[in-house]
């Protein structure tokens, strides 16, 4: 099976094309974007409403990721306290490499087996939280260890996505 974002680009040659043809292209691309949205409305209404009900009952929400899709976890994060007033403790982002990461990349920082699960523990992540794994590649070494560990019980939005990763364990799905 071949990575996503290891197949060859279709802007591979960026260098041959006018600022036009660019523009147009990044365009084209951006309209797929509504078209995906609305195929995933049902898992995303699913995902919404687990998280909303396991915030309102006091879990947090964790974004998680590697590379720019850890990135945009930090970024959403931030802005959540001050977009919607909510604790700054209430969303919270993390990404593979640490705090480093953000600004420079951490080459491999997301092929540890047990580094992501590393970073949950610190917060102490129960059956109350959400664990939003952000991530360009499903089989991302460092998600993966997330669903290799020892039974838990947060939520993962991998529940939600036909044929996803299998979600992390929990007691309503304790395999």
């Amino acid at each position: 099976m071949q990575k996503i974002t290891e197949q060859p680009s279709n802007y591979r040659h960026l260098e041959k094309m006018s600022v036009r043809e660019i523009l147009q292209s990044i365009n084209a691309e951006d309209k797929t974007v509504p078209h995906a949205v609305e195929k995933a409305i049902p898992a995303i209404e699913k995902l919404v409403q687990a998280t909303y009900e396991k915030v309102r009952e006091g879990g947090r929400l964790f974004y998680i990721g590697a590379g720019t899709s850890g990135r945009l976890g930090i970024l959403d994060a931030s802005e959540c306290p001050p977009t919607f007033g909510v604790p700054h403790d209430m969303v919270i982002g993390l990404i593979a490499g640490g705090d480093t990461a953000i600004r420079k990349a951490v080459e491999h920082a997301e092929d540890s087996l047990e580094q992501a699960w590393k970073d949950l523990e610190d917060w102490h992540v129960d059956q109350q939280d959400v664990v939003d794994h952000f991530v360009a590649e499903a089989d991302a070494k460092s998600i993966d260890a997330l669903h290799n560990q020892p039974p838990c019980s947060t939520w993962t939005k991998s529940r939600f996505k036909p044929g996803g990763p299998i979600p992390l364990r929990n007691r309503t799905h304790p395999w």
